[in-house]
């Protein structure tokens, strides 16, 4: 969409557009599971199902999202399951409102400890509404093997499939989604595994920046 929207613009011949897509370094990721929860974290979460949306509320899209979460699915998922779930909030940024007294704002968290709160979810979610590029989290979380919704924006140009990659919902059915989803370990774990290999095969960086290194080659050697 963003290269045709280059060519319509601006005029440049589509063979001098080279696509690289946002990746994952899924080396670095995959062994998320080998860090440790912060111990006031981990006594909070209990035996929880744990929910998780990472990214910086000074970004408005993502604002917007924690806004989603706290005003309409929270809510709605403790009426209807009182006290199972756990929403973490990490990516740090300006305040948004009162959040609800389930999700826990971890704030903006170093590397190894985002990890292991990536590896203690659940469930990872995606409720974008607006914005445009595709999510690097939503690759992270594909990499680290996780259970996924997303709204179809959340998941806009990543090349997977609903309900073998990841899960997307528009937002009326997120509720409906999380609820399911959280009741079927196994299709979690089958939505992990193929989450990953899909992440392993087509948005690892060493895949993904070959398309860079070809056009690169192409124009010094004047093929």
């Amino acid at each position: 969409v963003d290269r045709d929207q280059f060519i319509n613009l601006h005029g440049v011949n589509p063979d001098k557009i080279a696509i690289v897509p946002n990746g994952a370094d899924v080396s670095e990721i995959v062994g998320s599971g080998e860090h440790q929860l912060p111990g006031d974290l981990k006594d909070k979460l209990a035996d929880a199902t744990v929910l998780l949306y990472a990214g910086s509320t000074n970004y408005q899209p993502n604002a917007a999202a924690v806004r989603f979460l706290s005003n309409r699915m929270m809510p709605e998922l403790e009426r209807m399951q009182v006290g199972r779930f756990k929403l973490i909030l990490t990516g740090g940024g300006k305040k948004v409102a009162d959040t609800h007294q389930a999700i826990l704002n971890a704030g903006r968290l170093p590397d190894d400890a985002f990890k292991a709160v990536m590896a203690r979810a659940d469930i990872c979610l995606a409720p974008t509404m607006s914005g445009s590029g595709t999510r690097l989290k939503i690759l992270e979380y594909m990499a680290a093997g996780k259970a996924i919704v997303a709204t179809p924006k959340g998941a806009e140009g990543i090349d997977c499939e609903t309900d073998r990659h990841i899960v997307i919902a528009e937002p009326n059915r997120f509720v409906e989604e999380v609820i399911e989803l959280a009741a079927d370990g196994t299709k979690r774990e089958q939505l992990g595994v193929a989450a990953r290999e899909l992440v392993r095969g087509k948005y690892d960086w060493d895949t993904c920046i070959k398309p860079l290194w070809r056009s690169v080659v192409l124009e010094i050697t004047g093929q």
